[in-house]
């Protein structure tokens, strides 16, 4: 079965909403068709998620859960109902507990909840985090109006959710997603029976515990009777626990049921999210270049089709050694360090003056023991190659590929 993420990119289920309304049609908001739930903790920065929350609630029903007395004495909008909660579970079991007996009553149902700065310096990172999160999704009535309109012209759309984070840690964001989590989330598929294409090569697209849903899509998550003590105690750890599980499981859940997962963005974040995406890739070209030749996304395919060609090579014998110490001979050195391999010994045919290259020995092949379990890699030119290739042939030595070579690969 195919997974999510690719589903979303092959039917391009990435959605930029306008701030006006498309439709205006309040026949969608119906009574009991729309619920905005939100689990608030942090008192420092209640009043800015509040006043998101008394912006819309005209057109859903609002529920403001928290475990925090102080929250709720703050709500002062008496169109937002309060649920108290145990401070256990956080925003998970603010979903699945606490919410239980209304989630289902509606026809779609936005879920949020907010974030504090553990130290200072990741303050800009939880403003980025909550206007992510936050602006994509009830951004104002008139959004809320067009995200219910989506819904209701693509049917096979069970979960939107607003796009994967991009800030300083975009690696962390754009690929690792599944950072400590694939093992808990794939043992909840198998537990769940849930018929999905879950892989660990292809990151989750559902970060964050925070999305509108159909209802019926996210039916399963309620079949079993949750409670506080199902998740772990305060204070919870930063990743691996079965909450972590549960935000990435919500796509999975939503494609068992026979739904796909779009992304909804809002035109403001979408055009500074550009920006900044160009701003890094541009950087990122830039040390590629300088650093190993790669200029272009073409030839990003080839590095990485290389560096999984040395990978398994190397992977396959206990010592590598490098057979050659020129120019080649750095630019494969080069490339091993960003694998993180550090190969055993340089072997030059005439050893000189020079004793290593960056820590690394200079031997003869002569002084090497135990060639069944060493692989080379011939890092020379065109012109050396082959001579070398018949050296180790004649010594009766095949476990070697050329770096040249690899470099032509396409």
């Amino acid at each position: 079965m195919k997974n999510v993420y690719n589903i979303r990119k092959d039917k391009n289920l990435y959605f930029i909403l306008p701030d006006n309304c498309i439709e205006s049609n309040d026949t969608l908001c119906k009574e009991n068709s729309i619920a905005v739930i939100v689990n608030l903790y942090y008192t420092e920065y209640a009043k800015w998620y509040l006043n998101q929350l008394y912006a819309i609630s005209a057109i859903a029903d609002i529920y403001v859960i928290s475990s925090n007395f102080d929250i709720l004495n703050m709500v002062s909008d008496k169109k937002i109902h309060l649920i108290e909660k145990k401070n256990r579970g956080r925003d998970i079991s603010a979903l699945l507990v606490s919410s239980k007996k209304i989630f289902l009553q509606y026809d779609y149902v936005c879920f949020l909840h907010d974030k504090k700065a553990g130290y200072d310096s990741d303050i800009l990172r939880v403003k980025l985090w909550a206007e992510n999160m936050w602006h994509n999704l009830i951004r104002s009535k008139d959004y809320i109006r067009n995200v219910i309109t989506l819904f209701q012209k693509n049917e096979n759309i069970g979960l939107l959710v607003p796009p994967e984070p991009s800030s300083f840690d975009w690696y962390i964001w754009g690929r690792e997603l599944w950072r400590n989590n694939y093992k808990n989330t794939k043992n909840i598929c198998s537990e769940w029976n849930l018929n999905c294409g879950i892989d660990p090569q292809i990151p989750p697209i559902t970060i964050g515990t925070v999305f509108w849903c159909r209802t019926n899509a996210l039916r399963k998550l309620f079949e079993r009777d949750w409670k506080y003590e199902d998740f772990q105690d305060e204070p919870l750890p930063n990743d691996g626990t079965i909450s972590h599980a549960i935000e990435r499981v919500l796509a999975y859940v939503a494609q068992d049921a026979g739904y796909d997962t779009g992304t909804i963005v809002c035109p403001t974040y979408a055009a500074k999210q550009l920006l900044q995406q160009q701003e890094y890739i541009a950087k990122m070209f830039d040390i590629l270049n300088k650093s190993f030749d790669v200029n272009t996304f073409e030839k990003v395919e080839r590095f990485r089709k290389q560096n999984d060609y040395i990978q398994k090579f190397c992977n396959k014998h206990k010592k590598i050694y490098l057979y050659g110490a020129g120019i080649i001979g750095n630019q494969c050195l080069s490339m091993l360090r960003n694998l993180r391999i550090r190969p055993e010994a340089v072997i030059e045919s005439k050893i000189g003056t020079k004793k290593n290259i960056d820590g690394i020995p200079i031997v003869s092949f002569s002084m090497i023991d135990d060639l069944e379990a060493i692989g080379i890699i011939i890092s020379v030119g065109f012109a050396l190659k082959e001579e070398i290739i018949n050296l180790l042939e004649e010594k009766d030595f095949h476990n070697y590929i050329c770096y040249v070579d690899i470099k032509k690969m396409e």
